[in-house]
């Protein structure tokens, strides 16, 4: 697992601008925010979500 991120709100809140400006998306679908918010504080992730779920972009934002 990578070394911790610092304030898990200000990078929930990067990514979410950042999901926006690229990818035209103003929320996280369901489970993403849990996801991301894993990720960024070192946990280790297995995501098992049909197509279409949100997988891929939850990768790229990590």
């Amino acid at each position: 697992a990578k070394q911790p991120m610092t304030n898990d709100k200000q990078q929930i809140d990067r990514a979410l601008s950042l999901m926006d400006r690229v990818f035209g998306f103003r929320e996280f679908r369901p489970w993403q925010k849990e996801i991301l918010k894993s990720v960024l504080s070192g946990e280790d992730a297995l995501v098992i979500m049909p197509t279409g779920g949100g997988k891929s972009l939850s990768n790229e934002q990590a």
